[in-house]
């Protein structure tokens, strides 16, 4: 995929729009959903417009959706014709509150 030219063409198609944020997650071997799907300035864009893209950035991305998962945000800025992937993967923690012994 040509991500500068499939930005420029997205741009012709939505001239108002600056930039498109969208997050997503998955975890347990499989990816769950994008969500949030947000523009400068508003617009009526849908995902479907946008997802050659962000199979792109989840795919050449250290994005892992076994385990606990991953979960993060694509940033698609048309006025520079840049595409970028926050990524975080979770890892869960516990922590010990101490061990309370009851006798009675």
């Amino acid at each position: 995929m040509n991500v500068k030219q499939t930005i420029k063409d997205l741009k012709v198609k939505f001239p108002n729009i600056n930039k498109i944020s969208i997050e997503y997650i998955g975890s347990g071997d499989s990816f769950e959903d994008f969500w949030n799907l947000e523009t400068t300035p508003e617009s009526d864009i849908e995902q479907s417009d946008i997802e050659d893209l962000l199979w792109y950035a989840i795919d050449n991305s250290d994005a892992n959706f076994n385990n606990e998962g991953s979960e993060g945000e694509i940033i698609i800025d048309l006025d520079n014709e840049k595409m970028s992937i926050d990524n975080y993967w979770i890892i869960y923690d516990k922590q010990s509150t101490g061990l309370v012994t009851f006798e009675e």
